[in-house]
C-alpha cells in the first residue's frame, strides 16, 4: 500500500491514468481509481492511498513515465 502527498491534477500529458499527483519536490505519479471520484479533488493538496500497478514504471525505475497508482482512498494532507 502506497501513501503519497501532493497536488492532485487532471492528467493532460500522461499516456495512462486519469489524474496525476505532484509531490512537493516535483515527482509525478499517474493515478486511476474505480472507487474514488478523483475529479472531486482536482487542484487540492491531498494524501492518496492505493497500490502501485505492476507493468508500469516504478518510483525506483521511472523509465518512460510516472508510476501508476490505483487509488482506493483520498484524504486531506498535512503537507503544504
Amino acid at each position: 500500500m502506497a501513501e503519497l502527498d501532493g497536488r492532485l491534477e487532471k492528467a493532460e500529458d500522461t499516456p495512462y491514468g486519469t489524474h496525476v499527483l505532484i509531490e512537493q519536490l516535483g515527482t509525478r505519479f499517474a493515478l486511476r481509481s474505480q472507487t474514488v471520484d478523483l475529479g472531486e479533488h482536482e487542484g487540492k493538496i491531498v494524501r492518496v492511498s492505493g497500490d502501485f500497478v505492476e507493468g508500469y514504471p516504478t518510483r525506483e525505475d521511472p523509465g518512460e513515465g510516472p508510476p501508476l497508482v490505483d487509488v482506493t482512498e483520498v484524504s486531506p494532507s498535512s503537507y503544504h
